[in-house]
């Protein structure tokens, strides 16, 4: 019988999980590892990927991929900050080809190569695939794979191909509605009240925020709830303190320490330095356990073993500023939707650096004592199970009760409010006597996609001549609206002038704003990126 699975698709590792004895279980790999590092490496005979990829880098360092998640769906011009630098420290060569596409450059089987971030997805899928059929000894039925919130619909619809070519079709699941499925916040009113958990989460509205510590970043996303429907409020990422970033802390401290005890520079030795990493990745994960680690790297440069001790507290000191730049995503994402902290109901974590005490310790000090910090899963491995329990809803499982359970709703709203002013000032036909300087469109909280239409009436008084008017497209919430974009109209025709105007804001956070002038017929559009 074909298997649910659920995938995590992290910047630096994947996790699989299978729906088994009806509940979901996350799976190893074949090297026995619940993780599978999001890698891809060329070499003279095959393709690596995963773990197999990540043990021959030092030999292959120029052929082994990384970091193309962020690459799939956007153009290269298009990458964010954060990507961008991370290639420009990587060994391998990203280059932009004639159509404006991120490809990387390889030698494969004795071949210059250029490929691009598809292709490098459709590999993984491949081999996230096999890992669940040879665990379940089953093939793979219905597949939910977890994005970040804030994947434009471009990227979404790149890595479902990906998918398809790789012999994997999936769903999509956001990240943090993921999260929450994992704590079981996708269940009805009645169903959490009598399994025993906080009479909030019993009410007929909770608010629950997902912060997850990943290794490309800390994304907050503030989801409201209503008898298991769950609905993404407002989404803030800060891609310069992931995990990798806390790791690299530790890098340069042990290469300082290196330094000072040998005279040489491991930055120096790009095989040196791949080796101490992945040692040093080790170590932020004992210091979460620990009081104390010993990173130990055999002839990490010229021959030269290297062994040093650092305890939790040192490694605290050296990331005291990225502790503090950790909250600001959540503050954000609290203000973006208007939530205070006592508002919030819940606190769940996710992400392999969710483990740090010093992480769990600052966002329960952002909170009142009453605010509920979700328990019992391991912060790495929530996505990923939440997602496995959407694919087996949508296989139609039974639960342990023996009814089909519905499938959760997840809304997108719109985290903020936008409207139009018209210059000159125009009435609008909901009140014809007044004419607002600013008229509101699209409200925060809206579900999206929201789509509105709103008639202006410019009244020029038997006024002769042509006229300009100008519609700007306002984003509200304070004391002077921010402008996003401009509808020019020029030279219109003499007379009393009526507009008919349209804003779309999409899922993925597009806005288009369009205006008729009905009487010269004359239209004017502006495409604003993310609103």
């Amino acid at each position: 019988m074909p298997v649910a699975v659920g995938i995590d698709l992290g910047s630096t590792h994947c996790n699989v999980g299978i729906w088994h004895h009806g509940r979901p279980e996350i799976i190893a790999n074949h090297h026995g590892l619940r993780a599978t590092p999001t890698m891809v490496a060329y070499t003279d005979e095959e393709v690596l990927v995963g773990e197999a990829a990540l043990t021959q880098m030092p030999k292959n360092i120029k052929n082994t991929v990384f970091g193309f998640k962020w690459m799939v769906g956007v153009a290269h011009a298009e990458l964010e900050p954060h990507v961008v630098q991370l290639l420009a420290s990587a060994p391998f060569k990203c280059v932009q080809d004639a159509s404006g596409a991120a490809r990387v450059e390889v030698t494969h089987k004795g071949e210059d190569r250029s490929i691009g971030p598809e292709t490098l997805c459709s590999h993984l899928f491949e081999h996230l695939k096999s890992i669940a059929e040879q665990f379940s000894g089953e093939s793979v039925g219905k597949c939910v794979l977890s994005v970040p919130a804030d994947f434009t619909q471009q990227q979404r619809d790149a890595l479902q191909a990906c998918g398809k070519a790789a012999g994997l079709p999936f769903s999509l699941i956001s990240d943090p509605v993921a999260t929450a499925m994992a704590y079981g916040l996708d269940r009805t009113d009645a169903e959490i009240s009598s399994s025993g958990r906080d009479e909030a989460h019993a009410s007929a509205k909770a608010t629950v925020l997902v912060v997850d510590f990943g290794g490309g970043g800390v994304e907050a996303t503030v989801l409201t709830r209503r008898d298991g429907m769950l609905a993404i409020a407002a989404t803030e990422r800060d891609a310069t303190v992931g995990g990798d970033v806390f790791v690299q802390r530790l890098v340069e401290f042990c290469a300082k320490d290196h330094k000072r005890k040998t005279g040489m520079d491991v930055f120096e030795s790009k095989r040196g330095l791949l080796k101490l990493r992945r040692e040093c990745e080790s170590a932020v994960k004992a210091l979460s356990m620990t009081q104390q680690a010993e990173p130990y790297v055999e002839a990490m440069m010229e021959g030269v073993d290297f062994k040093t001790r650092i305890t939790r507290m040192r490694f605290e000191d050296l990331c005291y500023d990225l502790y503090d730049r950790a909250k600001e995503p959540i503050l954000r994402a609290m203000k973006a939707c208007g939530k205070a902290p006592e508002e919030v109901d819940e606190v769940l974590l996710a992400g392999g650096i969710a483990h740090m005490p010093r992480i769990q310790a600052l966002v329960r000090g952002l909170f009142p004592e009453k605010t509920v910090f979700g328990a019992g899963l391991f912060p790495d491995e929530a996505v990923a199970i939440g997602a496995t329990i959407q694919a087996s809803l949508l296989d139609a499982h039974p639960n342990p009760a023996g009814a089909n359970v519905p499938l959760p709703q997840s809304l997108p709203l719109s985290p903020v409010a936008l409207g139009l002013r018209c210059l000159p000032p125009a009435s609008a036909d909901s009140d014809p006597e007044a004419s607002p300087q600013v008229l509101a469109v699209i409200n925060v909280g809206e579900p999206l996609p929201a789509q509105h239409k709103v008639d202006l009436k410019l009244a020029r008084d038997g006024a002769d001549g042509s006229l300009t008017v100008i519609l700007q497209v306002l984003q509200l919430g304070s004391e002077e609206p921010s402008v996003l974009g401009n509808l020019v109209f020029a030279e219109l025709p003499a007379g009393d002038l009526e507009f008919e105007v349209g804003l779309t804001l999409r899922t993925e956070g597009v806005l288009k704003a369009e205006a008729l002038e009905k009487k010269s017929r004359a239209v004017q559009s502006v495409v604003i990126g993310k609103a």
